[in-house]
């Protein structure tokens, strides 16, 4: 299996939280998994053998489902706060494609689009390597189960109607089990087995559907990006009834977001020129790295409080093209470097 493929280590939790619901207690496995922190990477191998391990002490069909019924968003690290300025589920996905090794890296995850469907497709590096050895297939199957699984547990948090979002279909690789009415019944859609690869596909017209984040977790993502966002403007003397700077400030979140926080990007989503935009902002008297910079600052401290990110997240969330540039800047503007300030926090 792939050696460098790893996943995030706050996934740690819902293997707990199984294990504690099904009364499994293995004491190796729980202190196997006490050295999964939230920002620590955790090898693909590693995972399989908690896979490998589960399914021997709890051999059932659909294991992968029932495991990521535990999924919370948290777990997912930085992918809560990449979608909430998604205005529907076709956007959440391709931020997930974008940003999708923060969580589950060493993989390949293709979006193929026609104009009827999209289909999300994970490649795992040299699985036709494996395809002769039935019990380490069935351990990848289970591992495509769980990724799928939580992907679509993501997706089902994000509308407060609980899964009225459906897959047109899903491909899965290894055998097919015995009981496949637990999958068709989990996902509401029909499944197809001994697959080259896993994936989900859509109807086009299915991913249209607006984005309500009503799960807790989201608004407590959502309120705490609006407060730095509120600070930032309060630093800039930036009124809430300003309505071309409001404008400038959920272009420049998207920007940011999309990994594009330059005046172009602002002043495209806006609908204006360039020249414009400078002008208007200098009719405010304000320069647009600053309020960036501003902003980017503000964005920065409420992540590093966040102990569910590592730095390297915090980094790709602000746009910023290695974890070395968020440290020099955020020493510059606070003279402290992130760490010193997440610990300044948590003391």
């Amino acid at each position: 299996m792939n050696q460098k493929a790893t996943v995030n280590g706050a996934i740690a939790g819902m293997f707990r939280d199984f294990l504690t619901e099904q009364n499994i207690q293995n004491v190796g496995l729980f202190r196997y998994m006490q050295s999964w922190q939230p920002d620590d990477r955790v090898q693909l191998t590693e995972l399989g053998f908690i896979l490998h391990s589960i399914s021997q002490l709890h051999p059932r069909d659909a294991l992968g489902l029932k495991i990521a019924q535990h999924f919370q968003p948290s777990y997912s690290g930085v992918l809560g706060y990449l979608i909430l300025h998604s205005r529907d589920f076709e956007q959440a996905i391709l931020q997930f494609k974008k940003y999708y090794a923060l969580m589950w890296d060493g993989f390949v995850v293709d979006i193929i689009e026609n104009d009827q469907t999209l289909k999300i497709q994970w490649n795992v590096p040299q699985l036709e390597d494996y395809a002769d050895n039935s019990i380490l297939m069935n351990t990848i199957r289970i591992g495509y189960e769980l990724g799928i699984s939580c992907f679509m547990q993501m997706l089902w948090q994000l509308n407060p109607d609980e899964k009225t979002l459906k897959p047109q279909y899903i491909e899965l690789p290894g055998a097919m089990p015995k009981n496949i009415f637990i999958y068709e019944s989990f996902f509401n859609c029909p499944l197809y087995f001994q697959c080259k690869v896993g994936a989900i596909i859509f109807e086009k017209n299915n991913l249209k559907q607006p984005i309500n984040l009503s799960h807790d977790y989201f608004i407590a993502l959502y309120h705490r990006q609006a407060e730095a966002q509120l600070k930032y403007m309060h630093h800039l003397h930036i009124t809430p009834e300003n309505t071309i700077l409001n404008k400038v400030q959920k272009a420049l979140a998207l920007g940011i977001d999309q990994g594009s926080p330059t005046l172009d990007f602002v002043a495209k989503e806006m609908a204006i020129s360039k020249s414009k935009l400078l002008n208007l902002l200098r009719e405010q008297k304000l320069n647009f790295k600053t309020i960036l910079a501003s902003m980017r600052l503000e964005l920065a401290k409420t992540y590093i409080q966040d102990e569910q990110l590592s730095l390297s997240d915090i980094a790709s969330l602000l746009s910023f093209s290695e974890q070395s540039a968020l440290n020099h800047f955020f020493k510059r503007h606070t003279g402290m470097t992130p760490n010193q300030y997440r610990k300044s926090k948590h003391n």
